[in-house]
């Protein structure tokens, strides 16, 4: 899973960037993720990353350990925001909606963190990275109950570290 959400064609995206509101965020994240489609070359859609879809999708899943992609495209925010909730009807639910009709009507409930100000495509291995990243991280596994066990930071094969060897005894 990428820092944040993305998403192609239609249907209910929960957290997507306001146009209005978080345009410019939106133009940053797009831009600096190169969020474009390969084939098409159309502009992906973007958004706040969404943790009860995440954790959704590793129970539904049984995943044992998660992939972190494009967290350096953070590295220059101030703040960086998450969704940990919904707001569906005027009820707040952390979980994530069995209906397209109730993901539909979904506003984000949002929690911010510190940003890390620090490029981080230098560090190569998770204990290198700013205490803010490492802090944002930790969330993530706190939220979703699995653990992150590889972590990238840029596009080159040396920006993609493995935090805990399966392999090794």
């Amino acid at each position: 899973f990428k820092a944040y959400s993305t998403r192609v064609g239609n249907g209910p995206m929960p957290t997507e960037f306001d146009g209005d509101a978080q345009g410019e965020l939106c133009r940053f994240v797009r831009e600096t993720g190169r969020e474009y489609g390969v084939t098409t070359g159309r502009p992906r859609r973007c958004g706040f990353l969404d943790l009860p879809a995440l954790r959704y999708a590793c129970r539904a899943n049984s995943v044992d350990a998660l992939v972190l992609t494009h967290l350096d495209i953070y590295d220059a925010l101030d703040t960086v925001e998450v969704c940990v909730a919904y707001r569906i009807g005027g009820a707040e639910t952390e979980e994530f909606p069995a209906s397209v009709e109730e993901l539909s009507r979904a506003k984000p409930v949002l929690r911010a963190f510190p940003g890390w100000k620090t490029p981080l495509k230098r560090c190569r291995a998770y204990d290198a990275l700013p205490g803010a990243a490492r802090a944002y991280v930790a969330f993530i596994e706190e939220y979703t109950e699995t653990p992150v066990g590889i972590v990238s930071v840029g596009y080159e094969r040396a920006d993609t570290f493995v935090r805990d060897d399966p392999w090794r005894i």
